[in-house]
């Protein structure tokens, strides 16, 4: 189970700002919306973003059932999208920054995600 947490991915990494991940903005003028997404998690999860600094940046947090029956080579699916917003739901600056995620009863990982303007 603790081998399972090596899948987890930051999509799209590194993030740009004309990525096709965006979504179309409706109105006719500004940016849609920025977001990207935390992918293969276990059904708990825990994901810390973190400035270079190691400064915290936001709290995500996934919570789809008990991950007590986490088996070696079970398929994690999970989820989590991240805004690009800092807790106080201010955007956050281009640069690089580290997550933890935090899977309770199975491990933890961590990683870098890089967003570009």
């Amino acid at each position: 189970a603790t081998a399972a947490l090596d899948q987890v991915r930051v999509v799209p990494n590194p993030y740009r700002g004309s990525s096709q991940f965006e979504v179309a903005n409706p109105f006719p003028t500004g940016r849609g919306e920025r977001r990207i997404r935390f992918v293969n998690l276990p059904p708990r999860a825990t994901v810390r973003i973190f400035t270079a600094a190691g400064r915290l940046v936001r709290t995500l947090e996934l919570d789809q059932g008990s991950n007590d029956v986490v088996t070696p080579g079970m398929l994690l699916n999970g989820s989590l999208a991240w805004d690009l917003l800092n807790e106080s739901r201010l955007e956050v600056a281009y640069g690089v920054y580290l997550y933890h995620v935090e899977a309770p009863g199975v491990s933890e990982t961590t990683g870098t995600l890089a967003l570009i303007k």
